[in-house]
């Protein structure tokens, strides 16, 4: 797979250059193969870099449900703990 670059066209015109079109002051997020990068980076005006990727990360949850029963839905983790440990002694020696 090809990696994302940021090409940033800084002149007053159109470039044509390495099969794409870029409008004067404007950047587009494109698919280059390492030729085509270095074409388009030979360029005066034009800035070629590494597109950010931006991370996905899972939110933290907002409830904790009790694994034992069904009555018990936590705000934080450490008072689903507090639940575990006096309700259900029998899982005290578990971590949760």
């Amino acid at each position: 797979m090809m990696p994302q670059y940021k090409v940033t066209n800084s002149l007053d015109k159109t470039v044509e250059r390495g099969g794409f079109i870029l409008p004067p002051l404007s950047t587009k997020n494109l698919t280059l193969s390492d030729y085509q990068r270095r074409h388009l980076n030979a360029k005066v005006g034009l800035k070629v870099e590494p597109a950010v990727q931006e991370v996905q990360t899972e939110p933290e949850p907002t409830e904790y449900p009790c694994p034992y029963c069904d009555e018990y839905v936590g705000k934080t983790e450490k008072g689903l703990q507090t639940h575990i440990r006096m309700k259900h002694q029998e899982a005290g020696d578990e971590d949760v």
